[in-house]
């Protein structure tokens, strides 16, 4: 009885062992290079929300002072707070108002 053998010869099977080998080598350095390039993008993601953040309290800090500014700004343009700085600094009060008159017509001072 005489038995054929059905496949490829061995210098077939060889060639197809060595493409495989070929793919399975490219296909770990793609694998391992879409790794590393996650590793890179999720790092450089991190270390900007972590910028973000510092800039984010950087920014609250400056609102709070701005408003502590407008809030003394407000508290030192008060009308009492000008009337006592004046009693303070012993400014006179002007009871009348007398404009020097013949040096210019259109502008005057008070003289007491």
């Amino acid at each position: 009885m005489t038995v054929y053998k059905v496949g490829l010869s061995k210098a077939a099977n060889h060639k197809n062992s060595k493409t495989r080998r070929v793919w399975g080598v490219f296909l770990a350095i793609t694998l391992a290079s879409l790794l590393v390039a996650y590793v890179v993008q999720t790092n450089d993601i991190s270390t900007k929300g972590f910028a973000i953040k510092v800039l984010e309290r950087k920014v609250a800090e400056l609102e709070r002072q701005v408003n502590e500014r407008q809030a003394d700004l407000s508290t030192r343009k008060s009308l009492d707070t000008i009337k006592t700085s004046a009693e303070l600094s012993k400014f006179v009060a002007v009871e009348r108002v007398q404009y020097l008159s013949g040096v210019v017509p259109t502008s005057g001072v008070a003289v007491r």
